[in-house]
């Protein structure tokens, strides 16, 4: 469910264009901030 969340964000985000404007395709920051919830999560799955 967590990367399925991370995935759908993204695919709403960039076509609006919510994007750092850094880079091309940089994420905002919620999403990071989810997307590295969603590593630990799975990182204390294997644990």
């Amino acid at each position: 469910m967590g990367w399925q969340s991370i995935i759908l964000s993204v695919a709403i985000t960039l076509p609006l264009g919510l994007t750092r404007g850094k880079e091309y395709a940089e994420l905002i920051w919620p999403i990071n901030i989810a997307d590295a919830l969603i590593w630990v999560v799975f990182a204390i799955n294997f644990c």
